[in-house]
């Protein structure tokens, strides 16, 4: 019996991207983003999900995409990761799809952006570029990141 994947398809400035549907706990529609100092450029600010202040991330810079301001019509994804609970900024979700494993394919070394991606999900008209959230954070972000968010707690 072959491996089937299941994914969340998401738009970011007209282009697609997937997520593993197993690290995607719930989507929502953009709230206020409460600005953070002191975070990587990646992390506009925080929100209050379900009484829990969470991160959020936009990739748009990891994969060459302009920065914009926030809409009402944009999504968030609430993600887990390895190292915590984020909140993925996108324009629009638009599928929820299931996908045979040999239909994800390794990034290429010489894409823009392919230190963080963890695959290439190939569709009926196109690709949909999966990012590793894991990765999104360079380590010095990543500790950045956790000592902000330790501030918010105190």
């Amino acid at each position: 019996m072959e491996d089937i994947s299941r994914y969340l398809i998401f738009m970011l400035d007209h282009r697609l991207f997937a997520l593993p549907l197993d690290m995607v706990e719930r989507v929502e529609r953009a709230v206020e983003i409460t600005p953070l100092p002191q975070v990587p450029d990646i992390v506009p600010g925080i929100i209050n999900y379900k009484g829990t202040v969470l991160p959020v991330c936009d990739i748009r810079p990891r994969f060459q995409l302009p920065q914009r301001e926030i809409r009402l019509e944009d999504q968030l994804i609430i993600v887990k990761t390895i190292g915590r609970t984020i909140a993925l900024l996108v324009d629009t979700v638009t599928d929820n799809i299931e996908k045979p494993s040999r239909e994800v394919v390794p990034p290429p070394d010489i894409a823009d952006g392919a230190a963080y991606l963890a695959g290439i999900l190939k569709l009926e008209d196109g690709i949909a570029l999966i990012p590793d959230l894991n990765k999104i954070l360079t380590p010095q972000e990543d500790r950045a990141l956790a000592k902000a968010m330790k501030r918010t707690k105190q």
